[in-house]
């Protein structure tokens, strides 16, 4: 299914995906798919244990972090869903949906985690050298603006962009 991508996939992938997928056979089948000029995109869960694992997919993939991806999921061309469910003994069976509606409402929840996920080399400088992640949130109480203002100014210890 995967082979059969002509514009794009985006997936969501778990620290332990290794248990579901080869790592060797995903990269040759994602160089195929980057040569033939298709749009990559992976969330992640990354941590130092497959820090080095990520950089691999960083000539395939834009890959970004966010904590606790918690499942595997592949979505192909925004009308094909992937995912791998186990049962009771941990044997893994795919489950592929391309029902339009359900398709779409996870690709816009990818979108929506891809705009506020960490960029990988910020995520790789985070985890190498013990830099910390930018602060992004979104706040709509002023009480709330004004104390996270006041902490962030006395907390400081570089420039701080205020939008």
């Amino acid at each position: 299914m995967i082979s059969k991508a002509t514009i794009n996939i985006d997936c969501f992938i778990a620290s332990d995906f290794t248990t579901v997928i080869d790592p060797e056979i995903l990269s040759l089948k994602l160089l195929k798919l980057k040569q033939k000029g298709l749009k990559l995109r992976m969330i992640s869960d990354i941590g130092m244990k497959h820090a080095s694992f990520y950089r691999g997919f960083v000539n395939h993939f834009d890959i970004r972090h966010f904590d606790q991806i918690g499942c595997n999921i592949i979505l192909i061309d925004g009308t094909n869903f992937m995912t791998f469910l186990a049962n009771a003994k941990n044997k893994f069976r795919l489950l592929h949906i391309s029902d339009k509606s359900f398709v779409s409402a996870q690709q816009f929840l990818f979108d929506s985690l891809w705009r506020i996920a960490l960029p990988f080399k910020e995520k790789i400088k985070e985890i190498e050298y013990g830099h910390r992640k930018s602060f992004r949130k979104n706040i709509s109480k002023p009480a709330d603006i004004l104390n996270i203002m006041r902490r962030s100014i006395t907390s400081s210890i570089d420039e701080i962009l205020v939008l």
